[in-house]
């Protein structure tokens, strides 16, 4: 297991139910492992996986569109990306 899916495990995303932290963290694991791998890791594939992400997540679960959850998602995609080298700063998120 790698250090971002470790964290990843233990994650809180400020979700109003820990099944709402879950939900997320189940969505957020392919995103994940996809930029541990290092294969063809570009900035408009997360960005469009990370928006595919809030919106499963906000079909049953709303507060996700709040400031604190995509927030705490962006936290753990960024420090993937520094885990694995990458330069984080090339990598925005229009949706916030």
């Amino acid at each position: 297991m790698t250090p971002a899916q470790e964290r990843l495990q233990k994650a809180k995303f400020e979700m109003f139910t820990e099944e709402g932290d879950q939900c997320i963290r189940e969505l957020l694991t392919p995103l994940i492992d996809y930029i541990d791998t290092g294969i063809d890791v570009r900035p408009p594939i997360i960005e469009k996986m990370f928006l595919s992400i809030i919106n499963k997540v906000g079909e049953s679960h709303r507060e996700v569109y709040d400031t604190e959850p995509p927030m705490h998602m962006k936290w753990h995609i960024v420090k993937c990306l520094q885990d694995n080298y990458y330069n984080s700063s090339l990598f925005t998120f229009s949706y916030y």
